[in-house]
């Protein structure tokens, strides 16, 4: 994570000299930020606003999670979470995003190909001959992974609730969707709106002239995929009941409002 950061960071943000290497941007700062991320919690549901969490429906939609959703998203609870071994699967979601970047760098295997020697060179340069540093910020050489097509870590479900719309490309507008076919979810829907639905976990889909249209018809934004479905919506309101308070390592009897 630490290299692919260092790159956005070259690319967007640091000053740097090309010839030299040397740069504004600071392996071990960046390091520092990163770890700093990694204690922060996710947002507790808000009752105040959108009124408290039917404590009896989550416990039921807990055990529906466990039967269908924890055998990929199951994390134990970690205040480090860039730690977590991530279960990188193939859902079968739209890969065209993943498959443009690959064409782009076609002349390379992959794109780490292209940021290794500069991520590399940055270190060296900014650390100087450091052999026995056993951080991220100097580690040598430079580690990558790449990340195949269509294969999406199963991210720790962790506040959820708050990170609509869902699947990597924003294709569908709530958890209520994400847990129906493919073809039952919105094939078109606004986002900019701020108005929160608590009873499908999404923002609603008001057109205002701050909002865009999602077309899930366009070239990379096909809402398929991840179908994992709950078909009963007596069921789905209890899984979203339970998304609503889903902690990492925390068994179904345990389940509390923060």
């Amino acid at each position: 994570m630490l290299e692919r950061n260092l790159a956005q960071g070259l690319a967007l943000l640091a000053d740097i000299d090309w010839e030299t290497m040397e740069t504004t941007l600071s392996p071990y700062a960046l390091e520092d930020l990163e770890a700093e991320n990694e204690t922060l919690e996710p947002p507790a549901w808000p009752s105040n606003l959108f009124g408290d969490v039917d404590m009896e429906r989550a416990q039921r939609g807990c055990e529906t999670f466990s039967q269908k959703c924890a055998g990929c998203h199951q994390y134990e609870h970690t205040t480090n979470r860039g730690s977590l071994e991530w279960r990188t699967i193939d859902v079968g979601t739209d890969g065209e995003y993943c498959k443009g970047v690959n064409a782009a760098t076609a002349q390379y295997q992959s794109v780490p190909d292209l940021v290794r020697p500069v991520a590399a060179e940055v270190k060296r340069v900014s650390l100087g001959h450091i052999s026995d540093v056993t951080s991220e910020a100097g580690r040598f050489p430079v580690i990558w992974r790449t990340q195949e097509c269509n294969k999406l870590p199963a991210r720790s479900l962790e506040g959820i609730w708050s990170a609509a719309p869902y699947l990597h490309n924003g294709s569908v507008m709530s958890i209520n969707d994400l847990l129906r076919p493919a073809k039952d979810r919105a094939a078109t829907f606004y986002v900019g709106s701020i108005e929160y639905d608590p009873s499908v976990l999404g923002f609603k889909s008001i057109k205002r002239p701050h909002t865009s249209l999602v077309d899930t018809s366009s070239h990379g934004f096909s809402n398929s995929g991840h179908e994992f479905v709950v078909p009963i919506a007596s069921d789905r309101t209890d899984v979203i009941e339970y998304l609503k308070v889903h902690r990492d390592g925390v068994s179904c009897e345990e389940v509390t409002v923060d």
